[in-house]
């Protein structure tokens, strides 16, 4: 996509809606992440290693919100 590390500052500072909103919360909702349980011991650890990266995400964008002052975020 052209310029596409523009648009998404441009995004991520006017909205506070970046990566996390359009990749990682989308696929762990489609593939229902949270609730799934591979049989295969690497694919139930890459599972987990994707919910905590997802929560670490999620940690980050509402310390950065709160430092911008915004109160609600998505």
């Amino acid at each position: 996509m052209p310029d596409f590390e523009n648009r998404m500052a441009v995004i991520a500072k006017e909205a506070n809606y970046g990566p996390l909103h359009q990749v990682l919360d989308v696929v762990v909702d489609y593939w229902g992440l949270k609730d799934l349980r591979p049989i295969a011991p690497l694919a139930e650890k890459a599972r987990i290693e994707i919910m905590e990266y997802h929560t670490r995400l999620k940690k980050i964008r509402e310390r950065f919100g709160r430092f911008q002052g915004k109160t609600e975020l998505c």
